[in-house]
């Protein structure tokens, strides 16, 4: 066999090099990095769902955008407490969904909203949405603000209680919100998945946990 030329060697060569360049090769420095769309916030790993104004920093989240915990809750019919500590800007709100989609809808969703010192909460699933912001009138929204939520899905309609941060031994006389409580405001319905996460509007997560429900029925 006729051995090659060394400038037809070189040319092969050169033809190579551009099909990996052309087609990625090992350089993927124009693919989208992880980090840019997974994060903590807290201890829990999310996965943003739209983050055109959503970034991690640290443990932290912060804008407005949404994002979902990669390890889901249970069971539908199940029982979980989130915990959330966040600060919200003037007009903005923080959005938690327990059961819900992978999209965070057909939930149970807790929506805190500022409106100076207030905070105005709306309790929604199923299509219905009921307001409850007399039972969070202690809380000062221009402050950094902690919760504590059950979602019991596992009755119907989901049995949901909300308490302050930091509460010791929460039950249903301490909580500042309970949907079987007369005068609290009924539950919506009920959540028909088994993701979490948060929605976020001009505001600022600094923890998020999830943990088995604080209040157990006898």
């Amino acid at each position: 066999m006729r051995p090659l030329s060394t400038a037809l060697i070189l040319l092969m060569a050169s033809s190579s090099a551009a099909f990996l360049t052309s087609c990625g090769g090992d350089d993927d420095s124009s693919s989208e990095t992880p980090s840019s769309k997974e994060g903590k916030v807290g201890a829990v790993d999310f996965l943003l769902l739209s983050d055109s104004g959503l970034a991690f920093s640290g443990t932290t989240l912060a804008g407005s955008g949404s994002a979902i915990a990669k390890n889901p809750l249970g069971e539908v019919k199940d029982d979980t407490n989130l915990a959330v500590t966040f600060t919200v800007e003037e007009g903005g709100s923080v959005s938690m969904r327990a059961f819900a989609s992978k999209t965070l809808e057909d939930g149970v969703a807790l929506t805190l909203s500022r409106k100076g010192t207030k905070l105005s909460a709306a309790l929604s699933a199923g299509g219905k949405s009921v307001d409850i912001s007399k039972t969070f009138a202690a809380l000062d929204a221009s402050k950094e603000v902690s919760v504590l939520v059950d979602v019991h899905n596992g009755e119907t309609p989901a049995h949901v209680l909300a308490w302050k941060g930091g509460t010791a031994s929460p039950s249903e006389q301490n909580a500042l919100f309970n949907s079987e409580k007369a005068g609290d405001g009924e539950s919506a319905g009920n959540g028909k998945g088994t993701f979490w996460g948060l929605v976020l509007s001009k505001a600022v997560v600094t923890s998020a946990a999830v943990s088995d429900a604080k209040f157990e029925h006898e």
